[in-house]
């Protein structure tokens, strides 16, 4: 009575192992594609920036430019904070000298 039960779970694990099986092979596929689709794409890159002779002193000159430039927007950025703040301060009511110490 209990036969056709058997035979149906039986076919089930049997199809659960061979879809399985087949889901597996297909993602190790997906993966090696990706993967040297990656390779290829990391292969190009460099090749084209370390194949290139200048890229390396342009790459200095940028960076000495970059940096130049940021020592610039922080000495910027400062100078206006202050003027800003004293803006803010000369509006507002708050006490910035305290019993002889200037906040």
């Amino acid at each position: 009575a209990l036969m056709p039960y058997a035979i149906m779970i039986l076919a089930i694990v049997g199809m659960y192992v061979t879809l399985n099986g087949k889901l597996t092979e297909m993602k190790d596929h997906v993966v090696d594609s990706i993967r040297s689709s990656m390779d290829y794409a990391l292969q190009a890159i460099f090749d084209a920036l370390v194949n290139d002779p200048s890229a390396a002193g342009d790459i200095d000159k940028d960076v000495a430019t970059l940096q130049t430039l940021s020592v610039q927007i922080t000495e910027w950025m400062s100078q206006n904070e202050k003027k800003e703040q004293e803006t803010l301060l000369k509006q507002s009511v708050i006490q910035s000298d305290v019993e002889g110490f200037q906040i």
